[in-house]
C-alpha cells in the first residue's frame, strides 16, 4: 500500500504533532483545546470569545425592555402576513370559535366527604345539564352581560386573552361582580369579565422596580402577587389623557377568596411576574426576512 505523505506550503512533508513538555497529549473537547470541561464555557473560540450575556434575574430579564419588545412584537403581527397567521392559527388551535367547559363532577368524592349517597351518577347528570344550561344562557346572552364593556361574549373574551397571551405575553382579567345589572331584560347573574390589556398593568408614575413591585405587580414576602397596579386608560389614549396617569390597586381576590384579577402567563423562571410573547425569541429575524421580501419584490417589479 501506498503511504501517503502531506506536503507543507514549502513542499517539503509535515513533521509529527508535537507533544506538550509533559509528554502526554492535551484534553481535546469536540470543538477545540482548552482544557476545559463544557464548549459552552469557552472564551477563546471565534464563536464563544465574544458572546458573553449577563446573568439577568427573571423580572430584570423582561420588565425594563417590557413595552419595546411588545410594540415591535404588534407591529409584526400588524404588517407581516407570516406574524399575524401564526397568531390567528394557534388561536383556531387552542381556544376555536366556541369555548364550552366539560363536566364531570366527582359524586364519589361527595357523597365520601359529606356522607350523603344521593351523590350518584344519577345526579352527576342532573348537576350536568343545570350547570350547561345556565353556563350556556350567561355567555351567549345577546346582551353581552358577561363583558363589562357588554361587546364580547365569553368565548370571544378568551380567545382575545390568549391573544393577549401569544403576542404581548400576559393576559389580564378583571372579574366584578355588578348586581346593578340584574333585572328584567338585562342581566340573569352579576358577574362580570373585563379583558384588560396588559400595557394597562405597569408600576405607578413609570416608576422602576422595587422589591415588592414588580412591571406593577404587587407582591408579598413570599413572592405571591396581592395587589395589581392598573392604569386608568391606555398610556397611548390621546382622549383620556388624565386617566392615564391615575392607577388602580385592586386585590388579587376578596377577603373570601374570590378572584378579582386574573392575570396568565408562561412561567420560564421561579419568580417571574410578567410574561414575554411567543414571537419574543424571532422578531429579529422575522425583522429581516420582511425587510428582504420587500427588496426581493422592489427588484423583481423594478
Amino acid at each position: 500500500m501506498t503511504k501517503i505523505t502531506l506536503l507543507g506550503p514549502d513542499g517539503h512533508p509535515l513533521p509529527p504533532k508535537a507533544l506538550p513538555p509533559s509528554g502526554r497529549s492535551r484534553t481535546s473537547a469536540l470543538v477545540g483545546n482548552r482544557g476545559i470541561a463544557y464548549d459552552a464555557a469557552d472564551v477563546t473560540s471565534d464563536q464563544l470569545a465574544n458572546w458573553r450575556p449577563s446573568l439577568w434575574s427573571p423580572d430584570n430579564e423582561i420588565n425594563p425592555y417590557r413595552d419595546r419588545i411588545v410594540s415591535r412584537t404588534r407591529d409584526l403581527v400588524r404588517n407581516d402576513g407570516w406574524g399575524a397567521g401564526i397568531i390567528t392559527r394557534t388561536q383556531d388551535n387552542v381556544v376555536g370559535p366556541h369555548f364550552h367547559p366539560v363536566l364531570s363532577p366527582d359524586y364519589r368524592a361527595l357523597a365520601h366527604i359529606s356522607g350523603n349517597s344521593a351523590f350518584d351518577i344519577g345526579w352527576a347528570k342532573e348537576y350536568k345539564r343545570a350547570v350547561e344550561a345556565a353556563w350556556r344562557s350567561w355567555v351567549s346572552d345577546p346582551g353581552r352581560w358577561c363583558d363589562v364593556e357588554r361587546q364580547l361574549t365569553v368565548s370571544q373574551q378568551l380567545r382575545l386573552a390568549f391573544r393577549h397571551k401569544l403576542v404581548d405575553g400576559d393576559a389580564l382579567g378583571y372579574l366584578q361582580y355588578r348586581p346593578d345589572r340584574l333585572g328584567y331584560g338585562k342581566a340573569k347573574f352579576a358577574t362580570t369579565l373585563q379583558i384588560i390589556d396588559p400595557d394597562r398593568l405597569s408600576n405607578p408614575q413609570q416608576m422602576m422596580d422595587l422589591k415588592y413591585m414588580r412591571g406593577g405587580v404587587e407582591i408579598d414576602d413570599d413572592g405571591a402577587p396581592v395587589y395589581y397596579h392598573i392604569r386608568e386608560a391606555h398610556m397611548g389614549d390621546w382622549w383620556s389623557a388624565p386617566e392615564t396617569v391615575i392607577w388602580q390597586r385592586i386585590p388579587r381576590e376578596t377577603r373570601w377568596g374570590r378572584p378579582v384579577i386574573i392575570h396568565d402567563f408562561d412561567h420560564d423562571r421561579g419568580a417571574q411576574h410578567r410574561g414575554v410573547g411567543l414571537l419574543t425569541p424571532i422578531v429579529q429575524r422575522m425583522k429581516m426576512l420582511t425587510k428582504y421580501d420587500q427588496s426581493e419584490l422592489e427588484a423583481a417589479v423594478l
